[in-house]
């Protein structure tokens, strides 16, 4: 999953937020991410997610850290709680937007 940044907030990390497009090309240039990035959501709505940076913070910090199945996160001290990743998927991919 890669983040939408503030512009500003993003040049000065070196694109930083375009997470999904270094993994996909790991020597690419930072400058050319939003290039890959735009052929991704025209290409691949469905399956490219970019949630906004602030959301990313907030659910790094509240919810658990470990994965039960492919889905789902559980907390390991307390497996009643549970987190699934699926919504998130329908909720931040390009599709939906």
């Amino acid at each position: 999953m890669s983040l939408r940044s503030h512009p500003v907030l993003d040049r000065l990390h070196f694109r930083f937020s375009h997470h999904i497009e270094h993994h996909f090309f790991p020597k690419m240039s930072h400058s050319m991410a939003p290039r890959v990035r735009q052929w991704l959501e025209q290409n691949e709505p469905d399956r490219y997610m970019a949630m906004p940076h602030s959301k990313a913070l907030k659910m790094l910090y509240t919810t658990p850290r470990v994965y039960k199945s492919s889905t789902e996160l559980v907390d390991p001290n307390d497996e009643t709680r549970v987190f699934d990743l699926l919504p998130l998927q329908r909720q931040f991919s390009a599709a939906t937007r």
